[in-house]
């Protein structure tokens, strides 16, 4: 039986991800990876979910930063494609040279 909370109700765009689906979000990676690319500063910050210190208080991600973490590279990864395919055929149109410039930039 559902509960009222349970219902055809969308997430809050801006609710908290913990760990396993954060993980499963990054495609399974470790947590040293996720704790690695925080310290780097290179994702988004955890913060507290309980007032326990340690291992054992809960966590949590804004959904919000973590999202736009994974379109900033997935933009990242297509404007790098887009570069590396084009490169080649910059040698033979003079014109592709120019919206490489554009996309180095």
């Amino acid at each position: 039986m559902k509960n009222a909370s349970q219902g055809s109700q969308l997430p809050d765009e801006d609710s908290i991800i913990r760990d396993p689906e954060l993980r499963r979000l990054l495609g399974d990676c470790s947590r040293m990876t996720i704790v690695r690319w925080e310290k780097n500063g290179t994702f988004p910050k955890r913060f507290k979910l309980s007032p326990l210190s340690g291992e054992y208080g809960a966590i949590g991600w804004s959904r919000t930063e973590v999202m736009a973490w994974l379109a900033e590279r997935r933009a990242s990864r297509q404007a790098t494609y887009l570069v590396a395919s084009a490169t080649p055929i910059a040698r033979h149109h003079p014109a592709s040279a120019e919206i490489i410039a554009e996309l180095r930039k």
